[in-house]
């Protein structure tokens, strides 16, 4: 009979144990997308497009149905992507100020007065914000009061966010692109120019940094994608693309992908500038792709969001979005964050491209979108700041 006990004991205790086995399963929440390599941790969304790399992606988790939780207004239109970092969300204007936000509730802690309208997204390093304008004059500002480190100029119109390496002694840098024809690198502490990559045309969007290969990669209206040092700024290599590219490339593992206005979309190897694949579309591409390591995602002008598989260059599926698309997609949680000049904000599931939630600004949406755990701010042409939580 004592058997008999100790046989229905083993069984209880194994029935205990396989049922909390499930239950901490469905607890542990995976996620399905594969986002390799570095990201940012999951309070900051840093710089334009989440990473050096530009690839637009987080492991930052969303409420399944996003609320309207607060909303800033300013006195112009913000095509400046929002970042944030120290718990404030910043952003430039075209009334040309630099707006920084409280996260938590939007409330205005300062404004920097540039001197002329901002386009550019800013980049948050550490406690400094990096930030140009269409006057030509790059700033470095102080994030807990926007007070001035120190001002930059180039004299000619910066539109593409900078970005940020340490070189091989340790010495911290950033780069941009202005309509000067020049890839500028600066001394990120002393606002000192330490290099600059001549090109052909005018620079709109921003370069993506490679800590790997130590390089970084921008495109330019000449129609060529440059590879060039980040030690000098020597240029490793130029890929000429079928036309201008007026957005921004992302790098995942040592392949660029890069829209362009022929409407294609490429994937260049960076080692020796081959073109591995191109993407025909029916529209251009002037929003910069987001890059898993399995698929790209990028926006065109008729409005399509394209699924592309990211070793093939093949469509996997599309979702077509109410108007034209010139903010880059963010890939998070297993959902795709995408906005259209028709004003709208949607969240797509990325195994199926389904619309799971959406949200009707009223107005263009041509700033890409920022995200954290369990936040998404948006911002409009209207001037509109949004950030969307959990209910």
């Amino acid at each position: 009979m004592n058997w008999i006990l100790r046989v229905l004991l083993v069984i209880g205790v194994l029935g205990l144990l396989a049922g909390f086995i499930v239950m901490h399963k469905k607890a542990v929440r995976k996620p399905k997308v594969k986002i390799a390599g570095k990201v940012q941790p999951v309070t900051n969304w840093p710089s334009f497009r989440g990473d050096p790399e530009l690839t637009g992606t987080s492991n930052a988790q969303l409420p399944y149905k996003p609320k309207l939780v607060w909303t800033f207004k300013t006195g112009e239109p913000v095509e400046s992507s929002p970042v944030i970092s120290h718990g404030k969300v910043i952003f430039g204007c075209s009334d040309g100020n630099v707006y920084a936000l409280r996260l938590r509730d939007g409330k205005l802690l300062w404004k920097f007065a540039s001197g002329c309208a901002i386009e550019a997204p800013p980049l948050i390093a550490g406690d400094k914000i990096y930030i140009g304008n269409l006057a030509g004059d790059f700033f470095q500002l102080l994030i807990t009061d926007g007070s001035v480190g120190w001002k930059y100029s180039c004299g000619k119109q910066i539109y593409g966010s900078a970005n940020f390496f340490k070189t091989g002694d340790g010495r911290q840098t950033v780069i941009f692109g202005a309509y000067d024809f020049q890839l500028h690198c600066l001394d990120a502490a002393t606002g000192s120019q330490l290099w600059s990559a001549p090109t052909k045309n005018f620079i709109n969007g921003a370069a993506a940094v490679s800590p790997q290969l130590q390089v970084a990669v921008f495109g330019g209206c000449d129609a060529e994608l440059r590879i060039v040092d980040l030690k000098d700024g020597k240029e490793a290599r130029s890929v000429h693309l079928k036309s201008y590219i007026p957005g921004s490339p992302a790098i995942r593992n040592g392949i660029a992908y890069v829209g362009d206005y022929g409407k294609e979309l490429c994937a260049v190897n960076l080692a020796d500038g081959k073109i591995l694949w191109s993407y025909a579309a029916k529209a251009e591409f002037s929003a910069p792709p987001a890059v898993t390591e399995e698929q790209v995602v990028a926006g065109d002008h008729a409005g399509i969001l394209h699924f592309i598989d990211r070793n093939s260059g093949k469509e996997l599926r599309r979702f077509q979005a109410a108007g034209e698309i010139n903010a880059g997609p963010v890939i998070c949680d297993n959902n795709v964050v995408v906005a259209d000049k028709a004003g709208m904000v949607y969240i797509l599931n990325m195994d199926t491209a389904v619309e799971r939630w959406k949200y009707e600004t009223g107005l263009p949406v041509n700033a890409s979108p920022a995200v954290v755990d369990g936040q998404i701010i948006i911002a409009d042409s209207g001037g509109n700041i949004y950030l969307f939580g959990s209910p």
